[in-house]
């Protein structure tokens, strides 16, 4: 174990009998460590590929180190290496990089990650790495089931509805919530991508990540048994925590395009305004036709709201503190 102002953790394991491929999980937390628990356990169980080693990085955005001791206890018993690093510049954007720079230190050929609110298969790993390392594909990713609380509003349960969007091999835009890449995309004498600081408050930091690495020629994939599961927590599982990422997702769309392809958006501000409109004046009426339609209608409202703001460059603030914290209660 070793100490030098931030704390450095590795416990040396046993690793694959042949390997010259290393494979760094990158796990980034803020003050969720029921959550992390739960991820970190499922880490645990996870079955482990037989012909490439495996090492666990850990960032803790907490400048206090919330996260420390539950680290120990399980770096203590996981069966590969695990290292703990404390990032004090807050975002989720300085957290990833800093999970990028510490596998290139140890001399990773892939990165996965996941987020501290998820759970992973048993299979997780495996799937994601056979496939890639079958395949010409430089990143892969795999499906994210939603896991609400049981007293969740019905209505609410049907705009979070689990399904396959993609089958297995075919081409996608990579989330880094479930993914493995090479570390050709990171290095720094091949494509030198990092996750952008712009996108560091508002989200959206890992399409930009995935659409600059396809503007060099990366491609990837999706493996639909590579599954994770994200847990909502009570305050998330809200109709206004439904309407504020539609409102997000929304804005993030035209600052996308002009931050990744240097694209006009005026278009985008053409064709959804008088679709604002339109739903801004159904809007009362909608509850006429039932709660659903009632609610879709405002999530289509607020989704081109969100459009609209962002042809301006304005954008909701998913990433800071009070919000990650508000909406991370269980």
């Amino acid at each position: 174990m070793k100490t030098a102002g931030l704390l450095e953790m590795q416990n040396k394991k046993s690793e694959p009998m042949s390997s010259n491929r290393k494979i760094v999980i990158g796990l980034c937390t803020f003050l969720r460590n029921q959550m992390l628990d739960g991820a970190l356990e499922s880490l645990l169980r996870m079955d482990l590929p037989t012909d490439v080693s495996v090492e666990l990085v850990l960032v803790d955005n907490d400048p206090n180190g919330g996260a420390r001791d539950l680290f120990e206890y399980y770096h203590a018993i996981f069966p590969f290496n695990s290292y703990y690093f404390i990032e004090p510049k807050q975002g989720v954007v300085y957290a990833r990089n800093r999970v990028i720079d510490e596998a290139l230190k140890l001399e990773a050929t892939e990165i996965a990650f996941i987020d501290d609110d998820e759970i992973v298969s048993e299979q997780w790993l495996t799937a994601l790495w056979n496939f890639y390392r079958d395949s010409f594909f430089t990143g892969v990713c795999g499906p994210m089931y939603r896991l609400l609380p049981p007293e969740t509003d019905q209505v609410l349960l049907k705009f979070w509805q689990n399904y396959q969007q993609y089958k297995t091999g075919e081409e996608r835009v990579m989330y880094c919530n479930n993914c493995l890449f090479s570390t050709n995309i990171v290095r720094p004498d091949k494509m030198n991508i990092r996750f952008d600081e712009f996108f560091n408050q508002i989200g959206g930091e890992d399409s930009i990540f995935s659409l600059n690495a396809i503007n060099q020629g990366a491609r990837f994939a999706h493996v639909s048994e590579a599954i994770t599961i994200e847990r909502f927590s009570k305050t998330r599982a809200t109709f206004g925590y439904l309407l504020r990422r539609h409102f997000g997702s929304g804005s993030l769309l035209p600052i996308a395009l002009k931050r990744a392809y240097s694209r006009k958006v005026w278009r985008l501000f053409l064709s959804h305004f008088p679709r604002l409109i339109v739903h801004a004046i159904f809007a009362p009426f909608a509850i006429l036709f039932g709660r659903y339609k009632f609610w879709k209608n405002l999530v289509k409202l607020s989704e081109d709201a969100g459009v609209i703001t962002g042809c301006f460059g304005k954008s909701y603030k998913h990433y800071i503190p009070k919000n990650i914290l508000k909406e991370s209660q269980v």
